[in-house]
């Protein structure tokens, strides 16, 4: 294992080159002083979309207390339906 980290250091190592480097961060702040300085509008940043990440933890926990479902959670039961079909002719061996 040992071997593997150096050797994953190693490949991924390099001269860092701050000319290379943009700081978006940065950018957007020294773009947004400059606006308040010359008197412009500033329009408040737009809000991150909901994500559909789930807690995880919060899903132990409610599997640890239990199935404690709501009505509307509950599974349909089994229709008599498959009662109904009729089973297959068996074919004679030959």
């Amino acid at each position: 294992m040992l071997d593997l980290a150096k050797h994953i250091v190693e490949t991924k190592a390099g001269h860092f080159e701050p000319a290379k480097f943009e700081d978006h961060y940065e950018s957007a702040l020294q773009e947004l002083l400059e606006k308040k300085q010359k008197g412009q509008p500033i329009a408040a940043a737009k809000k991150a979309p909901p994500s559909n990440v789930y807690n995880l933890m919060d899903a132990l926990r409610a599997s640890i207390k239990g199935d404690q479902r709501t009505p509307a959670e509950k599974p349909a039961k089994a229709t008599k339906k498959a009662k109904s079909v009729k089973p297959a002719a068996k074919r004679k061996a030959g």
